[in-house]
Formats: C-alpha cells, sequence, structure tokens
C-alpha cells in the first residue's frame, strides 16, 4: 500500500480499506445494531461476490441476471466510496443551510404560504421552509455567515441515502458494453476509490463534471490481473481483451487518478508510479 503521505507498506488485505462500525445504526430504542450491514452481506455482497468469482476465471459474457447482480452490487461500492459520501456530506450541507437562508429573510406570517413549505400534490414528503424571524439579531448573523459552520449528516441519513439510491445508481454499469480486461501477470494498480471514471475533457463535458452518468470510461479492477472496463457509448457485444503494455498503463494511470488515500498493487508488481496530486480543498 501506498499512502497519500508517500509511506509505503506491506499487509494483508484485510488490513487495508477498513472502516469499523461504518453500517451500525441505531434502532427504535436508541441500540446500535447491525441490520443494514447483515441485509447488505445477503442481498447484494454475497451476489456480487459470486460473480465477482466468476470474472476472475473469465466465465465471460455473463448472463442477464448475473450482469444485474454485478451492477447492482458496483452501484453499492459508488455509493459507499468515499467520493459519493463526501458528496452526500457537502449536499446536506447545502440544503440545510439554503433552508437556514430562506427562513431567515421568511417573514412568520407568509411561512405556511411559501412555495417550498409544502410539496405539489403527489409529490411525496417536501422540505419545509420555516421563518427564522423571530431569532435574535445575533443569532441571525452568525448563521447568515454560513462558511462559519456545517451540518453533518446523521449516519442513519446516509446509510438510508446509500440504499435508496443503489438502483439508479446502477444504471449506468448494467447499460454499458463490459471488457473484461486480461493482463499478463500482477501488474494492475487498485485503491480505496476502486471505480474510476473517464469523461473526454472538453469545456462542455468539464461543465458538467464526471459521474458514473456521464462519464465515457468506466474501470474497476477485480484483481492484479483482471480489470472490468465499461464503455458508457457503445452497443456491441461483451468481449474478453487481452491488453498489452501500453493499455494496462493507461488502466493504472487511471486508477492513480482516482485514488483517494490509498494506492494497492501486488507485492510482485511493478513498483508504484509517483503520488497523484493532492485532493482539492473541501
Amino acid at each position: 500500500m501506498l499512502g497519500r503521505d508517500g509511506r509505503e507498506i506491506t499487509t494483508g488485505t484485510a488490513a487495508l480499506g477498513v472502516e469499523t462500525d461504518f453500517y451500525v445504526v441505531t434502532d427504535v430504542d436508541g441500540n446500535p445494531t447491525s441490520m443494514v450491514e447483515e441485509g447488505l452481506l445477503r442481498d447484494w455482497d454475497a451476489k456480487g461476490a459470486a460473480v465477482h468469482r466468476r470474472l476472475i476465471e473469465e466465465d465471460f459474457p455473463l448472463d442477464d441476471e448475473s450482469r444485474m447482480h454485478f451492477g447492482l452490487w458496483m452501484g453499492l461500492q459508488w455509493l459507499r466510496g468515499r467520493a459519493a459520501r463526501q458528496t452526500g456530506q457537502e449536499l446536506y450541507d447545502e440544503i440545510n443551510k439554503l433552508l437556514i437562508t430562506l427562513g431567515l429573510d421568511l417573514p412568520a406570517g407568509l411561512a405556511d404560504s411559501y412555495p417550498g413549505s409544502r410539496p405539489p400534490a403527489g409529490a411525496g414528503p417536501g422540505i419545509p421552509v420555516r421563518s427564522l424571524e423571530h431569532l435574535p439579531d445575533e443569532i441571525k448573523e452568525i448563521l447568515r455567515d454560513t462558511d462559519s459552520y456545517n451540518f453533518e449528516p446523521p449516519k442513519e441519513h446516509l446509510v438510508a441515502s446509500m440504499i435508496k439510491g443503489v438502483p439508479e445508481a446502477a444504471a449506468p454499469f448494467i447499460e454499458s458494453q463490459w471488457f473484461l480486461v486480461r493482463a499478463s501477470g500482477p501488474v494492475l494498480l487498485t485503491s480505496d476509490e476502486p471505480i474510476s471514471l473517464w469523461r473526454e475533457p472538453t469545456p462542455q463535458n468539464e461543465l458538467m463534471g464526471v459521474g458514473p452518468v456521464n462519464a465515457h470510461v468506466i474501470q474497476m479492477p477485480l484483481s492484479p490481473e483482471r480489470c472490468l472496463v465499461m464503455l458508457r457509448r457503445s452497443a456491441s457485444p461483451d468481449v474478453v481483451a487481452p491488453v498489452s503494455d501500453e493499455p494496462i498503463a493507461g488502466i493504472n494511470e487511471l486508477t492513480r487518478r482516482g485514488w483517494w488515500s490509498q494506492l494497492y498493487r501486488h507485492p510482485d508488481g511493478p513498483v508504484f508510479p509517483p503520488l497523484p496530486p493532492p485532493l482539492p480543498p473541501r
């Protein structure tokens, strides 16, 4: 493993990429429970692991059901990755700050009639905007400085949003053309953000950003010798694609650019490339 601090260590895979009690939430009685993790292991992780074994053995192309199972697992993997989780946290923070800003400028007598206070008929529950007109002026001044504080979402909120979002997140993976890349030897890198994305670097695309939905290429190393590459703009059949040194370098470079804080390689593989640039400030 190569850490963001430049330190390289050799250790077992069980010691890497593990976050203790990541799925532990509280039940209705306020007690911690692992029921979410148990459900994910049973319904998605176990099925995804079974397909992963088939891909390593080059049982490919997959039947539609197996493709769906692995696509759902990749959707879950994307949403529980650190980049997607940070995006969710930032969105939660921005929405709450927007509600605060609107509430500060909303007279109490108009709160019930404000367009954001009630959802349209049939639209499901909305996010109410509550008037904060009653607060002391000094508190209002503090709240208007939204850069001075943050809203951290409860774990229950993050986990629930992640699970609800899996079917939609899985669609880009399932709808792509799949290449099972076969490398000669343990040469492929992976990282603690194993799904990497690439999009044509044009000015229009830069404005859109890169997510699975608008990526041109999605890749996920399955082992030091196998990588699943997905093309979002192709309707050709899925294929097994042996690759030479040059495409392998491109796969590893995309992994290097998509990392978060740890890069991984096989002990018998080539040395790590130079460290990627640091993450942009949050």
